[in-house]
């Protein structure tokens, strides 16, 4: 598992995910949805990690909802489901949540087990709320903040991801294409296909963005460079709104 993006709105929950999967030799091996989600209850998973336990963590979950009376039930009793795995010794991974709560609406959780997953602003092995938004991907933690308010290859003004609920519609593909240019170390792990997930009160819906011909099974990646830099994306009045909220 490789990448993804969580973006919490007032009316709905998406996921951005891509389709790569690759053994230890990064050779890609299959091409697949990492959305996971219950056709009963409006509720969506993906993750990072080895895909046997990100599949294995999800459909927990997602047998659970079958039995649950709702979102807000089922979550109470998700941390249970952490704690069972969690004696077993894993390999590390984490997932992210999207739901649509009966209580609080539009909703998203992360959950890491540490290791080269663990992020310093959540403890390991515990549900973590998430106001807005989440990227699990190898961008720095300033290549994130350039993204978070990346307007859109076309310069559309007001257009950022977390504040227009269409934004990832129209302009995911090319999130992920950013994303995956981004080398893990010395090999790329984005790829196959971007796919946009859309939990709403009515249910899931998982539609695909875009697709990677080039990415072939038994290969390695090898998607072309892009330039991250705000610069290329923004216009002065914007960069500079940029440097005052990160001052």
């Amino acid at each position: 598992m490789s990448a993804y993006v969580a973006q919490r709105y007032p009316s709905s929950v998406q996921l951005l995910t891509d389709g790569a999967c690759y053994g230890p030799d990064h050779v890609l091996t299959a091409i697949v949805s990492k959305v996971w989600s219950s056709a009963r209850l409006p509720i969506a998973i993906t993750g990072r990690g080895r895909l046997k336990i990100v599949e294995f963590v999800a459909a927990q979950i997602i047998d659970a909802a079958e039995r649950a009376q709702s979102i807000d039930d089922l979550m109470d009793g998700v941390p249970r489901i952490f704690e069972d795995l969690r004696a077993c010794d894993p390999p590390h991974f984490d997932v992210a949540i999207a739901a649509w709560s009966e209580t609080n609406g539009a909703s998203l959780w992360y959950f890491d087990s540490g290791g080269e997953f663990g992020s310093p602003n959540h403890a390991p092995w515990e549900l973590h709320a998430v106001p807005h938004s989440w990227c699990a991907s190898e961008l720095t933690g300033k290549e994130m903040v350039d993204l978070r308010y990346r307007n859109g290859p076309h310069q559309q003004p007001g257009r950022f991801m977390w504040v227009d609920p269409s934004y990832l519609k129209d302009y995911g593909a090319d999130v992920m294409e950013l994303i995956r240019s981004k080398p893990t170390g010395d090999h790329f792990s984005v790829g196959g296909h971007c796919q946009l997930t859309t939990v709403t009160a009515d249910g899931v819906e998982t539609v695909t963005l875009r697709t990677w011909p080039e990415d072939k099974i038994g290969q390695k990646l090898n998607p072309p460079p892009m330039d991250l830099s705000p610069s290329k994306v923004m216009n002065r009045h914007e960069r500079r709104a940029l440097a005052r909220r990160a001052a």
